[in-house]
């Protein structure tokens, strides 16, 4: 990983590519998983092909926003929000980049492969006050298709709790 700010964001953002690099599974042997650095195009079709730019499948990460849980006693929880951007593409004419085709993987196993890597899992991270406890899968919904390429938007949420004084 490269040098950065240390900030919980960070760490979870971190803790999540080397969670997905490990992964033993043959299907993503030659995948990308990288967090995410920046766009010139954020939105529609250009920024989809930047997404697609690189090798395939690809995964980005990125934090995306918190959510504040009251908890007694005037302390507060946050759930950590993180996006994960699945990218496939496939240069066969049929839906392969969502299905797959016996020589690739599509977006529907990386899913599958993703969630059950990540759901219910403890980053174990600390920082600003607060350490992580569980990450919970909220669930993907498609971004962009054609049948060459498909993006899913995968949702992980981390919650974060106060650290004892």
């Amino acid at each position: 990983m490269a040098t950065d700010d240390q900030s919980l964001a960070t760490l979870v953002e971190n803790w999540i590519v080397a969670t997905l690099v490990a992964i033993a599974d043959p299907d993503l042997t030659s995948r990308q998983v990288e967090v995410f650095q920046g766009t010139v195009n954020p939105v529609g079709q250009l920024a989809a092909k930047e997404l697609a730019a690189h090798s395939s499948p690809r995964i980005v990460v990125l934090f995306e926003a918190d959510r504040y849980v009251p908890l007694a006693e005037g302390q507060a929880r946050y759930e950590g929000v993180y996006g994960l951007y699945i990218v496939v593409r496939s240069e066969r004419p049929d839906a392969a980049a969502r299905r797959g085709d016996g020589t690739m993987i599509g977006t529907n196993k990386l899913r599958d492969v993703i969630r059950a890597a990540l759901h219910d899992q403890s980053p174990d991270k600390g920082g600003g006050g607060y350490h992580t406890e569980l990450s919970e899968w909220r669930g993907v919904r498609t971004v962009f298709q054609r049948k060459d390429m498909f993006i899913l938007r995968a949702e992980l949420v981390v919650a974060e709790s106060p650290t004892a004084a």
